[in-house]
């Protein structure tokens, strides 16, 4: 139930107990109206009855002489009759009066009897129509409080459901982000992998086709290393070194053949390039295979060199490079 239905329905019971009130009260002027027209015809017929008796009063007064002469009664006797008339028409007038009051108490006790039923009756009346009153308020707020009961609770599946789409979306969104990244990361690793190929390769043919004792600097090494005036550091071996500053603090870069690298980078008697990963030195051919194999994982260090570390832990790390190296 709604506010209009509720004002249609409280309407109707005003109305139904305005016109049942004005019904009683017609009722009730009628009756008074009808205990008012007793009470007159009591009154009338006490006034009749009390002329009637003055009348025969009168004449037996009257016609008093005639027949005491024509009885031959006279003197004492008159006054005697004339009492006993008067005595007579007391005692009946009496008697009309005792019996119009004994009438009247009557309709007034009626009239108070049915006064009383009246009013009852308009308590009650009245008693109903309050108790509706509050019947029909009381379901009002119950409608009320279940809609906003309803109203909350759609409210709170709304919110349910809003939640649930956004984890579906922020689901995706990782989903996605973890594919383009696992994407990124297999293309990095990709280029890693040819990268080192090709430095192999090359430094494998420069090795073959340059045998100094890497003492001192190669003559093509020495004149990039010149070109480039830009790193800081000592230029040994065909090699160049710069440290930069980083988040963690200074950090040793190596430059091989135009490649920056964040391992340490050392050369053996036989002047082969080897790169410490881990507690290991590593050469080229022995990388690539440890990052074919997964045991070290390419990453990127400062000004875009490259960092390789160990996957598997130190100690596993370790023990599986040496068992690649054997």
């Amino acid at each position: 139930m709604d506010e209009t239905i509720y004002a249609q329905k409280r309407k109707n019971l005003t109305d139904a107990y305005e016109r049942q009130r004005a019904q009683n009260e017609r009722q009730w002027a009628e009756q008074q109206a009808e205990y008012d027209a007793q009470r007159s015809r009591l009154a009338e017929d006490r006034e009749r009855a009390k002329r009637d008796v003055y009348v025969r009063q009168q004449q037996k007064e009257a016609q008093l002489p005639d027949e005491l002469n024509r009885l031959g009664i006279s003197g004492g006797a008159a006054e005697s009759n004339l009492l006993r008339i008067k005595t007579a028409y007391d005692a009946e007038n009496g008697q009309i009066e005792q019996a119009y009051q004994s009438a009247a108490r009557q309709v007034d006790q009626m009239a108070s009897a049915q006064y009383a039923k009246q009013e009852a009756n308009r308590i009650e009346a009245e008693n109903e129509y309050y108790a509706q009153l509050t019947e029909l308020a009381e379901e009002l707020a119950e409608a009320q409080q279940a809609r906003a009961e309803a109203e909350r609770a759609q409210q709170q599946q709304q919110a349910e459901r809003e939640q649930e789409r956004r984890w579906e979306r922020e689901k995706l969104q990782l989903q996605l982000n973890a594919a383009l990244q696992k994407a990124q990361i297999q293309a990095d690793l990709a280029r890693e992998k040819a990268q080192i190929q090709a430095n192999s390769k090359v430094i494998s043919a420069e090795t073959g086709s340059n045998r100094t004792d890497w003492t001192g600097t190669a003559k093509t090494a020495s004149a990039a290393a010149q070109s480039d005036s830009k790193v800081s550091g000592a230029s040994e071996k065909g090699v160049q070194y710069l440290t930069v500053q980083t988040a963690a603090g200074p950090q040793r870069l190596t430059k091989v053949n135009g490649r920056l690298y964040a391992n340490p980078i050392s050369f053996r008697a036989d002047g082969q390039m080897q790169i410490s990963v881990g507690d290991q030195k590593l050469s080229m051919a022995e990388l690539t295979k440890a990052l074919k194999d997964g045991t070290v994982t390419a990453a990127a260090g400062p000004m875009n060199s490259s960092r390789y570390i160990l996957t598997s832990g130190s100690e596993a790390g370790s023990g599986m490079l040496s068992r690649i190296r054997r």
